[in-house]
């Protein structure tokens, strides 16, 4: 209130009450897809793109080779950041060059069944920042986000080898 010169001094408020940063103004829930509705994962960055499915219950990995096993653990835990993924803050609306969209790091592509419809969500990252941050811009929203170092390289440093489980190694007893 501009117009008030008034000062007001309470026991009530803490240093945490009016934080900082924009994530303690807003809602931090950047995207959201119904993980159980999720059939399809495609994730496109420096090093190749990787198409996941879900059969069933199971999900799996196109492209593998003979005698490879799919690390499901490991596409597990990058789903659940794709499919929730938090920011840090909005960006705005305004697509500006420096966030590096026309060129993304990575590209996360999910698709949901539902009911017989068919939904696709996108998501691009853009390249990390001189502050350790990307940003992206989801087809759901219109804004731009701001996100975590963490979580821009889920997607943007992924490689087939971190999709793979390595072969078990045979184990030998030894008699006595």
């Amino acid at each position: 209130a501009a117009d008030h010169a008034e000062v007001y001094l309470t026991a009530e408020m803490t240093p945490w009450d009016a934080s900082t940063q924009a994530g303690g103004w807003v809602d931090t829930l950047y995207l959201t897809v119904p993980q159980t509705t999720t059939v399809a994962l495609k994730l496109e960055n420096a090093n190749g793109a990787f198409d996941f499915k879900r059969e069933g219950e199971k999900w799996t990995m196109d492209g593998l080779a003979e005698g490879e096993a799919f690390n499901e653990s490991a596409f597990t835990s990058m789903l659940n950041q794709a499919t929730s993924l938090r920011m840090m803050g909005p960006l705005g609306k305004e697509a500006k060059p420096e966030y590096g969209l026309d060129k993304p790091s990575a590209t996360v592509t999910l698709t949901t069944e539902q009911d017989g419809a068919s939904k696709t969500y996108t998501v691009k990252f853009g390249p990390k920042d001189s502050k350790d941050k990307y940003v992206a811009q989801s087809s759901e929203s219109p804004y731009h986000a701001e996100v975590s170092a963490y979580v821009g390289d889920t997607f943007a440093n992924k490689k087939r080898e971190d999709f793979i489980s390595p072969p078990a190694t045979p184990t030998t007893s030894v008699e006595a």
